[in-house]
């Protein structure tokens, strides 16, 4: 019997290694025309013939990294507020790395905006819940519905969640698991709002009790992305 199971685990080991090594990581790196990196762009990665996409956000260095992808032939888009979307098509892999040139971001129609919203003090306010209950809840100011809230790993800023503020302005995630997350506010006309650090605790209803003040832009129009250069780091 312990024979049968170790041919079992065997055969399931050569599997796994088999088809590690038919996969590649897709990686590259996101900047704008002067050659800036372009912090927390959005990337997203669509295979060819199917529904299948993957999505994240550049990191601090502006790179993004897809890995366990299958060979195939595969579409980038990448986008960043104040900037116009990039797509890169027809993206041959190479196993075991496909390293794909610099995508660069042509500055969109801009004017002067203030510069990136940070949370001064990081209060957050922790409630025990029941497993299956816990939360993470916010609030944006002004108060005004939907306002694109993104919920990024705070490692590898991939997207775990997305959601839009309700009436008032207030934002809820559902099903988080506990670590270190990242929160983006970002609405047309409005600076983005980020908030990194974002402890997140098991079997809690996580509250960030500083509304998030989103400042407007002048005459509403785009924001001067070049605050996406510099992101601070808050500790929660």
């Amino acid at each position: 019997m312990r024979q049968v199971w170790a041919i079992l685990a065997a055969v399931a080991l050569a599997t796994l290694l088999v088809h590690a090594q038919d996969t590649t990581v897709i990686f590259g790196k996101v900047v704008d025309s002067s050659g800036a990196i372009a912090v927390g762009a959005y990337v997203t990665l669509s295979r060819t013939g199917t529904a299948q996409t993957w999505r994240m956000q550049a990191n601090m260095e502006g790179v993004f990294r897809f890995p366990g992808m299958l060979p195939g032939d595969y579409t980038l888009s990448v986008s960043a507020p104040g900037f116009v979307k990039q797509d890169v098509r027809n993206i041959v892999t190479v196993i075991p790395y496909t390293h794909l040139p610099p995508v660069v971001l042509q500055v969109a129609a801009t004017y002067p905006c203030p510069g990136e919203s940070i949370l001064d003090l990081p209060w957050t306010t922790f409630e025990w819940r029941n497993p299956g209950d816990e939360a993470t809840t916010g609030s944006v100011i002004p108060r005004m519905p939907d306002v694109k809230i993104v919920l990024s790993d705070g490692d590898h800023y991939m997207v775990v969640g997305e959601a839009k503020t309700g009436i008032n302005g207030p934002f809820e995630f559902h099903g988080i698991s506990a670590g270190l997350y990242r929160i983006t506010a970002a609405h047309e006309g409005y600076a983005d709002f980020i908030v990194n650090d974002l402890e997140v605790r098991a079997r809690q209803i996580t509250r960030i009790a500083t509304p998030l003040e989103m400042e407007q832009c002048p005459k509403g129009l785009r924001c001067d992305p070049s605050y996406k250069v510099h992101v601070p780091v808050i500790c929660l």
